[in-house]
């Protein structure tokens, strides 16, 4: 996976998983190298944390349920959110089409929030509709299934944004 050289070797085994050497290069690797589960010292409760992710649990009841601390669930989180950007197609084919959608933005963290108080957790936003408090997503989808999603900023998008990721898209 390093110089995409084809001269690879088995190199024994470590933690009962196959490992190899680059006859090119030297750098050694296994089958998780470079993938979402690189590092991990238990895949299957890995694969099993995906499936309750997909399910909608939330961190802490995935955590509970399989009995990992909330900082590995966090962790893993990451992993599959990296994972999924990577993923994501480099250019959409065929139709495509398109769709905005907005959530309530969040600024977890920020300690210097000058132009808002901070939110109280499950609060309604000040404003109805559409409005700076609200992230825009844009999701794109071809009819090869592949998608793409841009966070587009806080408040409606301007045509400028949607140009910029529509080019890079399409």
């Amino acid at each position: 996976p390093h110089c995409d050289s084809d001269k690879v070797s088995r190199n024994g085994q470590q933690k009962s998983r196959q490992t190899f050497v680059c006859r090119a290069c030297g750098k050694y690797f296994s089958e998780h190298t470079l993938t979402p589960m690189r590092g991990l010292h238990d895949p299957e409760t890995w694969l099993e944390f995906v499936e309750f992710d997909l399910m909608g649990y939330s961190l802490r009841k995935s955590a509970k349920m399989l009995e990992i601390a909330l900082s590995t669930a966090w962790a893993w989180r990451r992993k599959i959110l990296v994972a999924l950007v990577r993923m994501a197609p480099a250019h959409l084919r065929d139709i495509t089409e398109g769709d905005e959608t907005y959530m309530r933005g969040n600024r977890k963290g920020n300690k210097n929030l000058t132009d808002r108080k901070p939110y109280r957790r499950g609060s309604a936003a000040s404003m109805r509709g559409i409005s700076n408090e609200q992230v825009c997503i844009v999701v794109l989808r071809d009819r090869t299934k592949a998608t793409r999603c841009h966070v587009a900023g806080f408040g409606p998008i301007s045509k400028a944004k949607a140009d910029s990721i529509l080019s890079g898209a399409i």
